[in-house]
């Protein structure tokens, strides 16, 4: 609330000033009466309150009546002392409906937030598996399809179908069916961890895993080590002529987009994989094209990097996030060596921890909130060797896109202190892979 307070006395105006502050008013100015008079009407915000000194009546009026022309949407109080006591309360009161509002506004704006993220998630994820739906998958590979025409950079998909899925469905009945799809969903989810990398129920019993800056010998491996995942279930499939559990069938199709193609190529190039996967005897991957130096995938295993699961509809918005904070770091902690200067250091720690919270980096939240100590602290050392582990942290950490499971309430991992192993990097190839998962 700004207040202009008309006073002739000097000496009191420091009283008056901190008696308006302690009631919430933020901006408290003042003027003598001839400096009423003398007003001329400008562009600075109007107050929203006018308190006159105990001035005589004849002055008071005319000083009224030169505010209420300048000024004509400003409340006016004269100040005497039986109203001092009744215009201090009137303010407390002012102040305390003020706080009540924004309360009110900021809980809200809190409820609008979280109903614009159910609203996305129930849009954007297959309600049985958790995983992306089809509609959602569909805008993701566009938008990367238009990325790699960009950068002539390579993607690849993984078309992946149950076999005989129709049997299982017969045998246990469609809940047992549905049973199936989740689990296997569940797993499949958690071989893929880059935040750029997607898995998706494309329909029914059809997944497809979206492969970005991948090149042909990486997406076999990735469509190997899917298949051997859901293998290793072992989930009995007695109507299953190619196994005695339940199977996955892969065709693996890689690309570099042009201007002049469209992603739907890339999809019919993996279902026809697909098909030729089904043609030769099921539970096994097949590629578009012939993939050099294919590697042998044992069985999959992770190195102990920090793991995060998020929602599917959140798949574009943290692979932006982690790429502009992986080309933020390095430049910030080399001008770091050279001065003392903690601005840029200061910016990455408060929007870490104002984004990091909303997709479910929880370590990237607290390195945040302890960069800005070191900042405010004026520690350099200890803020160099934050970088660094914000650093490690972003170029390792391992997201899974499933919603985490109601039931097992399955938490985000937290980071390492100290580097502790290598996930497959950009671009991928087979050796990478292999690295990853042998």
């Amino acid at each position: 609330m700004r207040v202009l307070v008309i006073d002739d006395e000097l000496s009191l105006r420091d009283v008056v000033r901190a008696l308006l502050i302690e009631t919430g008013c933020e901006a408290v100015s003042f003027a003598s009466c001839e400096d009423t008079l003398r007003l001329e009407r400008d562009r600075s915000p109007a107050p929203d309150l006018i308190l006159l000194d105990d001035l005589d009546p004849t002055t008071s009026v005319r000083v009224q009546r030169q505010l209420a022309a300048l000024l004509p949407g400003s409340p006016i109080a004269s100040l005497t002392e039986s109203t001092v006591e009744t215009t201090l309360t009137v303010l407390r009161a002012a102040r305390g409906h003020r706080t009540r509002r924004e309360q009110q506004l900021t809980a809200r704006v809190r409820r609008l937030e979280r109903s614009k993220d159910d609203l996305e998630r129930l849009v954007c994820t297959d309600p049985l598996t958790g995983l992306a739906n089809r509609r959602h998958f569909d805008g993701l590979l566009t938008r990367e399809w238009r990325r790699a025409a960009r950068g002539s950079s390579q993607i690849s998909l993984v078309m992946l179908d149950l076999d005989y899925f129709h049997a299982l469905n017969e045998r246990s009945s469609h809940l047992g069916g549905d049973a199936c799809l989740k689990r296997v969903a569940r797993a499949m989810a958690h071989c893929l961890r880059r935040p750029s990398d997607i898995v998706a129920r494309y329909g029914g019993d059809e997944f497809v895993a979206l492969l970005p800056d991948t090149d042909a010998a990486g997406a076999w491996v990735v469509a190997e080590r899917l298949r051997i995942h859901v293998e290793q279930l072992q989930l009995p499939h007695e109507g299953s002529p190619c196994s005695s559990v339940v199977s996955l069938s892969a065709g693996t199709a890689t690309s570099t987009p042009a201007a002049n193609r469209r992603c739907e190529t890339l999809l019919a190039a993996a279902d026809v994989a697909l098909f030729r996967a089904k043609q030769e005897g099921r539970n096994r991957t097949c590629a578009d094209a012939a993939v050099p130096a294919i590697a042998t995938v044992a069985r999959p295993s992770w190195p102990p990097c920090p793991v995060v699961i998020a929602d599917p509809f959140l798949a574009p918005r943290v692979a932006r996030f982690l790429e502009v904070k992986r080309t933020e770091i390095p430049p910030t902690r080399e001008a770091l060596q050279k001065t003392v200067s903690f601005g840029r250091v200061s910016a990455i720690g408060q929007d870490l921890r104002r984004m990091c919270g909303a997709f479910g980096f929880e370590a990237l939240t607290e390195l945040g909130e302890r960069l800005e100590q070191a900042v405010d602290q004026g520690e350099r050392d200890d803020a160099l060797r934050l970088l660094d582990e914000l650093a490690w942290y972003i170029d390792h950490v391992q997201v899974v896109y499933r919603q985490a499971d109601r039931d097992t309430g399955e938490p985000s991992h937290t980071a390492p202190r100290a580097p502790l192993g290598v996930e497959r990097g950009d671009p991928v190839t087979a050796q990478a892979q292999d690295a990853a998962v042998s």
